[in-house]
Formats: C-alpha cells, structure tokens, sequence
C-alpha cells in the first residue's frame, strides 16, 4: 500500500533509505506479478485507484510500466545535469 502524500513529502532521504525502498519494490513485483492470473488481469481495476479509467489491470500495469519508464528519463537527465556540475 501506498502513502502517495508522505512519498511527496519526505525530503532529504539518505541514499541508503532510497535504495533499501527500491529493492524492497523489486522484491514485491518480482513475487506478486508471477502469480497473477488471466482473470486477475482481465477484471476491471479499482477506479478508486486509478486516475483515469481502465478497461481492466493489465491495461493499468502498463500504464505504470510507461510511467516508470518517463521518470528513469527524469533521472537520467538529472544525472547528466550532475556530471557536468
């Protein structure tokens, strides 16, 4: 579960906490999506999850991969800011 204001929030995180966040993510979505089944990703997502309506979970998994995707751009080109500092 998600605290999407307290994620919006927190400032000045250590590194060593953002990567333990990270792999804590990875080891989650590595367990849960294998076991997803057809009907699971067939049926309808939670519109009170979703800030746009989706015909069903497969269609908003990827739409969080695509987001996850524009913000790696977000941080390859803070990264390359970075290196030229």
């Amino acid at each position: 579960m998600r605290d999407r204001p307290g994620e919006f929030a927190d400032r000045n995180i250590s590194r060593f906490e953002l990567l333990k966040a990270i792999d804590q993510t990875k080891e989650v979505t590595a367990d849960i999506l294998p076991k997803l089944s057809h009907e699971t990703l067939d049926a309808p997502f939670p519109p009170k999850f979703a800030p746009f309506e989706t015909d069903n979970c497969r269609q908003f998994l990827l739409h969080l991969y695509g987001h996850f995707n524009w913000h790696l751009g977000q941080f390859n080109y803070q990264r390359r800011i970075l290196e030229r500092v």
